[in-house]
């Protein structure tokens, strides 16, 4: 598989984990303190900025599991192997959303 198709699939993971993670209420307490002041107050810009930012949050993360990955077998171009890191990665990331989601 091309590494760009991959990497859309870790971006579907983190997107997916902005807005089922158990821990969108505790940063979206949070947001209010981040956002610019031309931004309003509403419920939904502040849903939508907790959720981008988990969402990228979870990301950053799995791109860093990757970085070190890279780092460590001293790959020089980004490879299928690289990406899946990412993809566990992220899948790492998004435990408490994939349970919430089933249920447990």
């Amino acid at each position: 598989m091309e590494p760009r198709s991959l990497f859309a699939i870790a971006l579907a993971i983190s997107l997916a984990n902005g807005t089922l993670s158990p821990w969108l209420p505790w940063i979206a307490f949070f947001v209010p303190f981040f956002l610019p002041e031309i931004v309003p107050l509403t419920r939904e810009t502040v849903f939508y900025s907790a959720s981008f930012m988990l969402g990228m949050g979870t990301l950053l993360a799995g791109g860093v599991a990757a970085a070190i990955y890279e780092g460590l077998t001293r790959q020089t171009a980004v490879t299928e192997r690289a990406m899946q890191v990412w993809i566990a990665g992220c899948l790492f990331v998004s435990t408490p959303a994939v349970l919430r989601l089933l249920g447990l």
